[in-house]
């Protein structure tokens, strides 16, 4: 890979295939390919070029790539951004008046001094690049990377990570949306998961952790002592008590946001209405968000319990605005599963809101793993082998390996069918088969 001036070319990208590959430090490359091929080639400050070869047999060629940038634009492209992020103007490129106003100097005196790059080589970037896009980000504390297909993946996900996760994400600053090229998406993506599954959390304390904690122990016990406050002596508070002596004396709460149907004090006596009556005596305001709808009915978590209930499962995910999960450990049961040729996960249900019993097509997601493992589950008592208590069994598709007091969250994605008491374990072994070919298809 070359220039006009015979110069060569590292780190360009070159895209086929899907694949991503770039120019070594000799701006060399090597495809093993033969056939019809759609090249892509791109490099910061040259023109990109789309070319079709038909490759048959060993063959090296060498391309020309044109270049758009000149030295100085480049370097003055870097520190206009590096200048304006410093005088922290909202709108990074402002229209047509863009020459004029940023080549004026005077709004730089006394701050950067004489800034000799800004001041010779700004004017070349807006001769020639005419063009120039509008660009204003206001992220609401959602703080993006951008990242465009010149980069190089290995720095992206680097500085990706140091942004999410150092000081366990507890930053202002720390990266919570990555936006890419399509055509390096994936590459990048995978790049990037694998990176995040090198991550430990545990003790600092300890020179192998990458991520600590959040909290302390103090802060923790703190979090708890409160809790375990709200006693029976505490359930028993009047309502207008409770106004006083903790939205008022203790908490000194500005606004209140509750919901129309809201209850609180001692058997549930305070409403919405209580509340405003005392907005001015208390010195707060009261604001009632509008309910979310859907379909002229309002999402509650009882709607959803219901749906939930009944087996419209379908109906609960979408309220939900995701699929409902339950998650738990994993514990020795009978293995009745792994007898018939099915061999399941006993999931620590507790107290979760249960669904229908029934089998349900599931996915789950294994504890510090971002890859979801497909699979069949039944929530029931299992009324073949006379079961009493209500368990979670899933079958996982395409794996082998010890889950035992593994943490995972199950997925919940079609309900398939009620549970049903079979004359023997042939007929179980018939219908989960049956079963099986419908799990594998649920999305």
């Amino acid at each position: 890979m070359k220039d006009a001036y015979n110069t060569t070319i590292p780190n360009a990208i070159i895209q086929y295939d899907s694949n991503v590959i770039q120019t070594d430090i000799d701006g060399a490359f090597e495809i093993n390919y033969n056939g019809k091929l759609y090249l892509e080639i791109s490099a910061i400050g040259f023109e990109t070029i789309y070319d079709t070869l038909n490759i048959q047999a060993d063959v090296a060629l060498i391309f020309s790539i044109k270049k758009i940038w000149n030295v100085k634009s480049i370097i003055v492209f870097y520190d206009f951004f590096k200048i304006m992020y410093l005088y922290k103007t909202k709108n990074m490129v402002h229209g047509k008046n863009i020459y004029k106003k940023w080549t004026n100097l005077e709004h730089f005196k006394g701050f950067f001094g004489k800034h000799v790059l800004f001041k010779y080589f700004f004017g070349n970037l807006l001769i020639e690049r005419k063009n120039i896009i509008n660009f204003i980000a206001e992220t609401g504390g959602l703080n993006c990377l951008i990242a465009d297909s010149s980069a190089l993946t290995e720095h992206v996900v680097k500085d990706i990570i140091n942004s999410a996760f150092n000081s366990a994400g507890q930053r202002c600053s720390a990266c919570r949306i990555l936006c890419v090229e399509e055509n390096i998406y994936e590459h990048t993506k995978h790049t990037l998961i694998g990176a995040m599954k090198t991550q430990k959390v545990g003790n600092p304390e300890e020179l192998s952790t990458d991520i600590g904690p959040v909290i302390d122990t103090e802060a923790f016990d703190n979090i708890n002592n409160h809790i375990k406050k709200f006693d029976k002596v505490f359930s028993k508070t009047k309502s207008i008590n409770f106004i006083k002596n903790i939205l008022y004396q203790k908490l000194d709460a500005k606004f209140i946001f509750v919901s129309n149907n809201f209850r609180f004090g001692n058997k549930r006596e305070g409403d919405v209405k209580l509340l405003i009556e005392n907005e001015k005596k208390y010195n707060y305001k009261v604001v009632k968000p509008k309910p979310l709808t859907v379909n002229h009915k309002i999402v509650s978590s009882s709607l959803i319990r219901g749906f939930l209930e009944k087996g419209f499962l379908e109906k609960a995910n979408k309220l939900l605005n995701r699929k409902w999960s339950i998650e738990g450990v994993v514990q020795k049961g009978r293995q009745v599963g792994k007898k018939i040729g099915f061999p399941t996960c006993n999931i620590d249900i507790k107290d979760y809101i249960l669904a229908n019993p029934g089998v349900y097509a599931v996915k789950v997601l294994r504890k510090n793993n971002s890859r979801y493992i497909k699979g069949i589950a039944n929530l029931g008592y299992r009324p073949t082998f006379n079961q009493k208590k209500l368990l979670l069994e899933v079958h996982l598709f395409n794996f082998s390996g010890n889950l035992y007091n593994k943490y995972l969250s199950v997925e919940f994605l079609k309900f398939i069918r009620k549970e049903k008491k079979f004359k023997n374990v042939n007929q179980l072994r018939a219908q989960i088969k049956t079963d099986l070919s419908i799990a594998k298809k649920a999305k």
